[in-house]
C-alpha cells in the first residue's frame, strides 16, 4: 500500500525492465532499476501519453497514483483562471483516467495513502485567500508565500474518496519562517490504531531566503511530522539542502550545481531499498532548467537522471514513481512527471505518463 510503500510509472520502447536473477545470477540493483525506468521513456503508445488529459478534456498535471483494492485512483491538479483544483480520478489501463469527484479548490500538488485502518490520507498544497495590504514588492512576495499550506483530508472508506466526502481534516500553520510550505510526499504513516493515534512523516519543500535579503526566493527541502492528526511539527532538511548544493556532477549540459530550487519528490520503497525521486532547478526562474535525481535514502547518494524521451524534451519535474500490476498483470513500475513546454520536444509537453512491466 502506499502509505508504506512508494511506487513507480515508467516504460522503454517496448515497456519491459530487465528481468529479476535467476538462479547463480546477481539480483539487479534496486536503484539502477527504478533510475532506468524513469529515464527511459516508451515510444509504444500502449505504454505511454504525453499532454495526458482526464475524460473530460482536464489536464492531469502532477498524477499521483496508488493502487488498491483492486483499482487503480489517482490525484490530480489543474489551473483555470489562475486558481488551482485538485481532483481524484480511476482508471483501467493506467493512461486513461475518469475524473470522479472534485477535492478542493485552490489546491495543487496532491498526494495519497492507503491507511491500515481501510481509509485514505490526501495531501496537498493549499492557497488561503490572498490580501493584497499596501507595501513594498518584497512584502507582497512574503505575504505570497506565506499563504501557502499544505493541507491533510482524511477519506473513511475508498468509496468516500471517490466521491470527495471527507471525514476529517488538518491543516498546517505556518511555520519554517513563516514560510510557503508545499509539495508534500508521504514518507510513511503509523496507527496506532486509529488516526487519533497516528504518525504521518511527510517530505515538503518551503519558501527560503537564499539570497539573505530577508525575503523568501527559492524552494528548499524539509520534512514534517503529523502527530495524532493534530500536531504539526516541520523542519529544514539541512543535510539534504547541502547536498543539492554540492550536485557538480555534469547534467542535462549543467557543469555547476544547482542554482534554483529544490522542490518536488516522490518516495518509492522498491525490492526493500528506499528511495526518493526529486525535481530540481539549475537556474532561478528558469522552467527549462528543472531535472531530475534520485535519491538512496540508505546511504543520502544522489544520482542525476536523465530522462529520454522520443521528442528530446529536457525540462521535467513533479516525477512520481509508483510499484503496482500493470492491466497484464505483471510487475510493474509506473512513472509520471510534467513536461515544461519552455524545453519541450514536439507534442510532448504536459503532463507525461507511462509504465512499464519488470519481465518475470
Amino acid at each position: 500500500m502506499r502509505a508504506l510503500r512508494v511506487g513507480v510509472v515508467v516504460a522503454a520502447a517496448c515497456g519491459v525492465l530487465a528481468a529479476p536473477a535467476t538462479a547463480g545470477q546477481p539480483a539487479p540493483d534496486p536503484v539502477a532499476v527504478v533510475r532506468s525506468a524513469v529515464e527511459q521513456v516508451p515510444t509504444d503508445p500502449g505504454h505511454v501519453r504525453f499532454g495526458a488529459r482526464d475524460d473530460e478534456g482536464t489536464p492531469l498535471d502532477g498524477l499521483k497514483v496508488i493502487q488498491t483494492n483492486g483499482r487503480n485512483v489517482g490525484v490530480y491538479h489543474a489551473q483555470s483562471g489562475g486558481r488551482f483544483t485538485l481532483y481524484v480520478a480511476t482508471s483501467t489501463d493506467l493512461l486513461h483516467w475518469t475524473k470522479t469527484a472534485t477535492l478542493d479548490t485552490d489546491a495543487s500538488q496532491g498526494t495519497l495513502a492507503a491507511l491500515p485502518d481501510g481509509g485514505y490520507v490526501v495531501a496537498y498544497e493549499w492557497a488561503k485567500p490572498l490580501v493584497t495590504l499596501p507595501g513594498p514588492l518584497n512584502a507582497l512576495t512574503s505575504a505570497r508565500a506565506d499563504r501557502i499550506r499544505i493541507r491533510f483530508r482524511y477519506y473513511a472508506t475508498l468509496d468516500r474518496l471517490l466521491a470527495g466526502q471527507i471525514s476529517r481534516e488538518f491543516t498546517a500553520p505556518p511555520a519554517l519562517r513563516a514560510s510557503a510550505q508545499g509539495t508534500p510526499s508521504i514518507q510513511s504513516v503509523a496507527l496506532t490504531p486509529d488516526l487519533s493515534n497516528s504518525r504521518i512523516v511527510v517530505g515538503l519543500h518551503y519558501r527560503a531566503d537564499t539570497d539573505g535579503n530577508g525575503y523568501p526566493d527559492d524552494d528548499r527541502q524539509g520534512t514534517a511530522v503529523l502527530t495524532n492528526f493534530d500536531t504539526w511539527r516541520p523542519r529544514v532538511a539541512e543535510r539534504l539542502n547541502a547536498a543539492f548544493a554540492k550536485a557538480t556532477r555534469l547534467h542535462g549540459g549543467y557543469t555547476r550545481a544547482p542554482r534554483g530550487s529544490f522542490g518536488d519528490r516522490d518516495e518509492i520503497t522498491f525490492d526493500g531499498v528506499p528511495m526518493q525521486l526529486y525535481e530540481v532547478q539549475y537556474r532561478p526562474n528558469d522552467f527549462a532548467s528543472w531535472r531530475l535525481f534520485l535519491r538512496d535514502r540508505r546511504s543520502g547518494a544522489l544520482s542525476a537522471v536523465r530522462v529520454v524521451t522520443p521528442g528530446a524534451s529536457q525540462s521535467f519535474g513533479n516525477p512520481t514513481v509508483t510499484e503496482l500490476v500493470a492491466p497484464d498483470g505483471k510487475r510493474a513500475l509506473m512513472v509520471t512527471m510534467f513536461v515544461f513546454a519552455e524545453a519541450a520536444g514536439a507534442g510532448e509537453s504536459g503532463s507525461l505518463i507511462f509504465y512499464r512491466e519488470l519481465d518475470s
